[in-house]
């Protein structure tokens, strides 16, 4: 300690150990690691699950007012920029080339999304207007209108032999355009 600063150092090889009443709540390490509710932590910064009041808490939150985004991860290494997992299962993720993914861990360029259903859907629902969903379901590529209220039905299919359906859906086609 001296006029213009004030340190908290761990001589010896041992780590920085926090707590209260006896307890460790973080650690860091000698290799420059900071853990919170881990004694082991596996990253330059590891926040471990949180299990107070039965898991009910966040385990990390941020809020502020700011004209600068309030999470930024600048990633100038090799691997994802961005990933969200449950149960070891990836979620969502944004990789290196700007691709997202929903539902797999390796999207193609741009935005792809996954399911292990046969059905995927990318819904829009807006607060004004009809609700519509896009994507592929057993009767190929479709858009839907999800109308409340209305007729929901498809709007569009083009199906396995690429042949397009405009104005609904029905067999033997009827009151419907097919190209």
């Amino acid at each position: 300690f001296n006029n213009n600063s004030m340190y908290l150092l761990a001589n010896g090889g041992n780590p920085l150990v926090l707590g209260t009443e006896g307890v460790e709540n973080a650690r860091f390490t000698t290799t420059a690691r900071f853990g919170v509710g881990t004694s082991t932590p596996l990253a330059t910064l590891h926040i471990a699950a949180n299990t107070v009041g039965g898991g009910t808490l966040a385990v990390a939150s941020t809020s502020g007012r700011t004209s600068f985004a309030s999470l930024v991860v600048d990633n100038s290494g090799a691997g994802d920029i961005f990933t969200a997992s449950s149960s070891g299962l990836n979620r969502f993720v944004i990789k290196q080339n700007g691709g997202i993914g929903i539902g797999t861990a390796n999207p193609a360029p741009n935005i792809e999304l996954a399911t292990n259903t046969p059905n995927a859907y990318i819904k829009f629902n807006p607060t004004t207007y009809d609700d519509w969903s896009i994507g592929a379901d057993d009767l190929g590529f479709v858009v839907y209108d999800d109308t409340v209220g209305g007729v929901p039905g498809y709007r569009m299919i083009i199906d396995a032999n690429g042949r397009m359906i405009l104005g609904g859906y029905s067999t033997p086609a009827v009151d419907t355009l097919i190209v």
